[in-house]
C-alpha cells in the first residue's frame, strides 16, 4: 500500500480520527461548562414580560434568550443564503 492509500485499523484515513477526538474532547468541555453554569444558577428568579410574572431558574432565564437569538440568527441567515 502507498503511502497516500494509507488507513487506520478502522478503515479511516490517519488524521480523521484525531480530528473526531478533538471534536470530542471539546463538546465535552462545553458540556462540563454547561453543567457548572446551570449549577451555579440553579436559584429561583421572578421574571416578568408583559402582564405574567413567572419563576424560573436563573439559568432558564438567561439560556432562553441566547436560545431564541440563535434561532432567529439561523433563520435570517438561511435566508440570506437563499438570495
Amino acid at each position: 500500500m502507498a503511502d497516500s492509500e494509507a488507513v487506520t485499523s478502522d478503515g479511516k484515513p490517519p488524521g480523521k480520527e484525531r480530528k473526531l477526538d478533538t471534536r470530542t474532547t471539546i463538546a465535552l468541555i462545553l458540556i462540563g461548562l454547561v453543567l457548572i453554569f446551570v449549577f451555579e444558577n440553579s436559584r429561583h428568579v421572578s421574571i416578568r414580560f408583559l402582564a405574567p410574572t413567572a419563576s424560573v431558574p436563573l439559568w432558564v432565564a438567561l439560556l432562553l434568550p441566547l436560545a431564541i437569538g440563535v434561532g432567529i440568527g439561523m433563520l435570517i441567515s438561511q435566508r440570506r443564503n437563499k438570495d
